[in-house]
């Protein structure tokens, strides 16, 4: 039959001291050096990613900046080539048919350029023409002067741009009056307008006007209008799908398009008012120009890494371009949860393989803490049954002596350490009892010859005839008889610390009643002293 110690070595129930010394400190470096590991691997993953983000939030700027640029120059080229020919077709002043031979080089001009929405020239003397593109596509045509009694008649025209049916007419119309206009005359060199409601549809618009010379001397404006919504439509499709915005501004500040939707002019017609980039309606509009630092008062600081907007991380970037003597920043805004959203699903994921883990490393450290500490304490165990003169109790260990390890060479000594109490008891027990049977002839002689001294004395105490003498002899033979008495208590008690001195006293008392002769009862008090 296996001893019951032996199915106990190696296994212990419930969570002792030993346990915790082990498995605590296992489980605290698992855990710090798991922390440290996981917080570096998400910091240098978030800034990877914020890198990343930033990034592509420049390429789409400085993309959305090319689209622009070479969106802007093909107006710019058409409006300096009608500058060049429009004095030599224009002809003298009133003449009708140069004016619609105008028109209709305008008309062909604007067919071959789909992006654009007008192309018109107003003199210094009040006359205009223009060839419009209306929302349907259809191309017509429009004049204004002396002609017209002022006012701007809009036509329906063929495909070589006659004049085929009046589709209205706008008085008082003046194109010295009009932004584009003024804005050339104003730079004296091509410029870009601001925003302004064309007269015949309504609809927003931004004018690249040149101005037009002939023989060096002023003598009008060419301009060629991009619609605002076509702006807009441009740089719409640069963010790849992406969540977050692309505006432009101008060097003034001023939103010229945005792709959220929100307004870049508050009102309509000629009363609009144009929104500066730090107070749109979008916050996130408004929080991107306030981080790329575009406002009016500040039109040279540029660039933006990360900024807030409302509860939510943006990442940002700046793109300049320079066309026609004006400086418009394209600014671009990427929603960071984009791009930190599968970062933080990988995190959940790791997070759950990392609690799988711990889990796992602490069934292990408990398997590796109870390998130790079961048989530490079996070892405990058996220690306190190590008694002298009992053998078997190394028998529980016995084991794990079988084992390879230091566990196994631990009770093997341990073995050898009761085997070696064991003979160390047996041989103190033999030395022990051949001491008391020397301490016991001691005894027996002492006593014997106490006797042989008391006999002797009182021999010679019979032959003397002086009394006195006699008296010194009897008072010898008590004394040795008392020092008798005290040998004799010391060796039947067993103990050579101390004697009964109620018994010791007691037969003193006899032995003096026995030498004297006195006869009845003798009365002892003794006080335990300190």
């Amino acid at each position: 039959m296996q001893h019951p110690g032996k199915r106990r070595a190696g296994r212990t129930r419930g969570f002792t001291k030993l346990h915790y010394a082990l498995i605590v400190p296992m489980l605290s470096l698992f855990a710090l050096t798991l922390g440290v590991s996981w917080t570096l691997s998400i910091m240098n993953s978030r800034n990877a990613m914020r890198a990343t983000a930033l990034q592509l939030a420049e390429e789409i700027g400085a993309h959305a900046a090319e689209r622009v640029t070479d969106f802007l120059a093909r107006p710019l080229a058409v409006g300096e080539a009608v500058a060049a020919w429009a004095p030599l077709q224009r002809g003298a002043a009133g003449d009708g048919a140069a004016m619609d031979r105008l028109g209709a080089s305008l008309r062909a001009m604007l067919a071959l350029f789909p992006e654009i929405n007008l192309v018109s020239v107003g003199f210094s003397d009040g006359e205009y023409v223009e060839s419009q593109r209306l929302a349907d596509g259809t191309l017509r045509v429009g004049r204004a002067g002396a002609l017209s009694a002022g006012a701007l008649e809009l036509w329906e025209s063929d495909a070589q741009g006659n004049r085929t049916e009046l589709a209205r007419s706008i008085p008082a119309y003046d194109p010295r009056k009009r932004p584009w206009y003024q804005r050339a005359v104003a730079a004296g060199r091509t410029a870009w307008s601001e925003p302004y409601a064309l007269v015949s549809d309504g609809s927003f618009a931004i004018a690249a006007s040149v101005p037009v010379r002939s023989g060096g001397e002023f003598v009008g404006v060419a301009t060629v209008d991009l619609a605002l919504d076509g702006l807009g439509g441009l740089i719409g499709g640069v963010g790849g799908g992406v969540d977050g915005c692309v505006a432009i501004a101008d060097d003034a500040g001023f939103l010229l398009a945005v792709t959220d939707g929100s307004p870049t002019l508050r009102g309509s017609g000629d009363s609009a008012e144009r929104i500066l980039a730090v107070d749109s309606p979008s916050t996130l509009v408004a929080d991107l120009a306030r981080a790329c630092a575009i406002a009016a008062d500040e039109p040279s600081a540029r660039g933006v890494s990360r900024f807030e907007s409302g509860a939510s991380g943006y990442l940002g970037s700046c793109a300049e371009i320079e066309t026609a003597g004006s400086v418009w920043t394209i600014l671009v805004a990427l929603s960071e949860t984009s791009f930190m959203a599968p970062l933080e699903l990988a995190d959940r994921q790791n997070l759950i393989l990392l609690a799988f883990a711990l889990v796992g490393v602490v069934a292990s450290a408990w398997a590796v803490a109870d390998r130790f500490v079961g048989p530490i304490l079996l070892f405990s165990a058996t220690a306190a049954k190590l008694v002298p003169g009992e053998t078997g109790a190394a028998a529980a260990v016995e084991g794990l002596a079988r084992r390879p390890d230091e566990i196994g060479s631990l009770a093997s000594s341990f073995v050898d350490l009761e085997r070696r109490l064991e003979e160390s008891f047996a041989s103190l027990n033999r030395s022990l009892e051949e001491k008391e049977v020397l301490l016991r002839e001691v005894h027996h002689r002492v006593k014997n010859n106490l006797q042989v001294i008391s006999s002797i004395l009182s021999i010679q105490a019979s032959e003397l005839d002086d009394e006195r003498a006699r008296e010194s002899f009897a008072v010898c033979q008590d004394r040795i008889q008392t020092m008798a008495y005290v040998h004799e208590d010391l060796y039947q008690s067993g103990s050579f610390a101390d004697i009964s001195m109620d018994s010791y006293l007691g037969r003193i008392l006899e032995g003096l009643q026995a030498t004297v002769g006195v006869t009845g009862q003798a009365a002892l008090d003794l006080v335990p002293g300190e």
